[in-house]
């Protein structure tokens, strides 16, 4: 029994290197949050044997958070076949936390992805406690700083702040680009939006600046998509837990990405910008309508079969 942290994180990819080659892990069951009263952390249990014989599957089990355990046979129900092949072809061997992620890949992996970050540049927003923050501009080196929040297609701005950053480079700072929460959204979503305006953003937000010449609104529209939720999530423990659900920088650079053909984003363009209008004006069974749409439009580029896009609906919207 230990914390669902060495399942995905960063810090733990040799432990999982030698588990997955040196014994026989036989089953993983992600506990619901409250089983042990004195622990405030997501739990697990494994099992393993010393055996360096793997058969090409184990059982796991990822039991729903607010799930309350009754018998030994809630867990037995929910024990599905994983295949190693998904560990064995991730680079960091992370656990997925879906027994299905293994044939989504697989699918993905033939539409001939390439990592978020041969597309664009990607920053962290800066520790602001280290700056002056200030209510006007002073100098050349006060820029504007943002203080509000971002959601799915959505900037509520806040209010008006300033840095002084001093001679600390602000090239990412400016132009087109997007803004991406390092929290997840209790949906289970990523949660990114655009930005034009120059300005400097807090260490909850990542910056992500195109390379290409490729319009942002289609990485904007994969990112907000479900597939791209599910992709960065069923390989995340540290997004999925109970508390401070976040995702990482190394993460996202890492998702992988479909350009489409013209035509195609040319149509996400479209559907983007009025998605955003949806959004400003609170026109939910709109917003969701459209929503739905980009999501089939990017499922359908990807190659993902109606039947695991059920399955990635059903999976994110268990309750977070």
């Amino acid at each position: 029994i230990m914390p669902t942290s060495w399942e995905t994180g960063e810090g733990f990819v040799s432990f999982r290197e030698w588990l997955f080659s040196s014994t026989r892990v036989r089953l993983i069951v992600n506990l619901p949050y409250n089983v042990f009263q004195a622990a405030y952390i997501d739990t697990c249990v494994a099992l393993a044997a010393n055996s360096q014989s793997q058969p090409e599957t184990f059982q796991i089990a990822m039991i729903p958070k607010s799930a309350q355990l009754s018998s030994v046979l809630d867990i037995t129900q929910s024990l599905q076949a994983c295949n190693l092949s998904v560990i064995a072809s991730d680079p960091q061997r992370r656990v997925p936390l879906d027994a299905v992620l293994a044939q989504v890949l697989q699918t993905v992996a033939k539409a001939q992805p390439v990592p978020l970050s041969t597309l664009s540049r990607s920053k962290r927003g800066v520790e602001a406690y280290q700056y002056s923050v200030l209510d006007m501009q002073t100098s050349p080196n006060t820029r504007a700083y943002f203080t509000g929040n971002v959601y799915r297609y959505l900037t509520i701005d806040g209010a008006d702040k300033f840095l002084d950053v001093g001679s600390r480079t602000t090239q990412i700072w400016k132009g087109s680009r997007i803004l991406l929460r390092r929290i997840v959204s209790r949906s289970n979503r990523l949660m990114a939006d655009l930005a034009e305006k120059p300005f400097i953003v807090k260490k909850d937000l990542y910056v992500i600046s195109p390379k290409t010449d490729l319009d942002i609104r289609v990485l904007l529209a994969l990112l907000n998509s479900s597939l791209m939720s599910y992709l960065y999530l069923a390989r995340s423990a540290s997004a999925t837990k109970d508390d401070f659900r976040q995702i990482t920088l190394t993460g996202v650079r890492q998702l992988p990405i479909v350009v489409p053909p013209e035509h195609v984003r040319d149509q996400l363009c479209s559907l983007v910008d009025q998605v955003k209008k949806a959004a400003q004006d609170q026109l939910e069974d709109m917003f969701n309508e459209l929503d739905r749409e980009i999501d089939e439009i990017v499922f359908g580029f990807y190659g993902i079969r109606d039947l695991h896009r059920a399955r990635i609906r059903n999976w994110l919207d268990q309750p977070g």
